[in-house]
């Protein structure tokens, strides 16, 4: 964490998306309560998209989708 390379990940799926022929967004699920991911994809120009959050089935635990347009 801190160190830059969630950004980092996150930017290289970006332009290795924007390679691919027919591709015309990114999107990312994460943890509901994992606020510096949010964060950090919010500050990349993510998009949340609470419609398509889901709960994994036979648990509790929430994801959050967020999306990128190319």
């Amino acid at each position: 964490q801190r160190s830059g390379v969630g950004r980092f990940m996150v930017q290289a799926s970006i332009e290795r998306a924007r390679l691919l022929p027919g591709i015309n967004a990114v999107s990312l699920t994460t943890g509901s309560s994992w606020k510096r991911a949010r964060s950090l994809y919010k500050s990349m120009g993510f998009t949340h998209f609470p419609e398509r959050d889901w709960v994994v089935p036979n648990t509790e635990i929430k994801l959050v989708v967020y999306a990128y347009s190319l």
